[in-house]
């Protein structure tokens, strides 16, 4: 676990499935990256913009694809790689009642990790 598996070729990518565990403190960097940053790493953009805001639901122009195909309104999405859920839509969340999605992470063995904005906790 102290060493990430990467690819045999000359660009020798980290591989993000099939043994990749992260520490308490990677999934802080990464959401840190994410959603504060908007995907620069010590201000040099590695990531496309337009991409993170797909991804992360801040671009109501481009949700993703439904996953909730039998529903009239979708409550589900997924984008370039995140899943996200429409809190609005939820039975439990009762006082939600504009469409407030939720970027999320979903791993193997039931690891989540939300990408909640900071106007969630003050």
């Amino acid at each position: 676990m102290n060493q990430t598996i990467r690819t045999q070729d000359t660009e020798s990518a980290a591989v993000t499935a099939l043994g990749l565990f992260y520490h308490r403190d990677d999934a802080v960097k990464l959401a840190e990256m994410l959603n504060t940053d908007s995907g620069q790493i010590n201000g040099v953009q590695v990531l496309d913009v337009d991409m993170v805001n797909a991804a992360l639901q801040r671009d109501s122009s481009d949700r993703g694809l439904a996953t909730d195909s039998s529903e009239s309104t979708p409550t589900s999405m997924y984008n370039n790689g995140f899943w996200a859920y429409d809190l609005s839509a939820s039975s439990v969340m009762d006082n939600c009642s504009s469409e407030t999605w939720i970027p999320y992470m979903s791993g193997y063995g039931g690891i989540g990790i939300l990408m909640l904005q900071a106007k969630y906790f003050f």
